[in-house]
């Protein structure tokens, strides 16, 4: 197995890991990213998978958890296109007609 830990807080060596994960894609290696909100509710999805995807020209296909019926979805193919914030906002709001854990406990 591969792991790419992006270094968030040193853009040099971030830009590395993201060049690292690109690779991956192109050889063939199915690259699985960490949700947004898994330690906290959040109110956007940061783009860095979108932008692995589009320069790996791969498309990102879209799991998700939906704990109020205790199922396990596999969505859609998404391409990534030009405009990472479109996307990532078209991302969000599909993914908020599901259910997450947080939601459970949030009253």
């Amino acid at each position: 197995a591969e792991f790419v830990f992006i270094n968030r807080r040193n853009i040099n060596e971030a830009i590395q890991d993201l060049e690292k994960a690109k690779q991956l894609m192109q050889s063939g290696i199915v690259l699985w990213i960490a949700p947004e909100g898994t330690r906290k509710k959040v109110g956007h999805l940061k783009t860095g998978f979108l932008r692995i995807a589009k320069a790996a020209n791969v498309p990102v296909f879209r799991v998700t958890i939906d704990y109020k019926t205790k199922t396990v979805i596999f969505l859609d193919l998404f391409y990534p296109t030009d405009n990472v914030e479109q996307d990532a906002k078209e991302c969000y709001e599909f993914f908020g007609q599901y259910t997450g854990s947080l939601d459970q406990l949030m009253p």
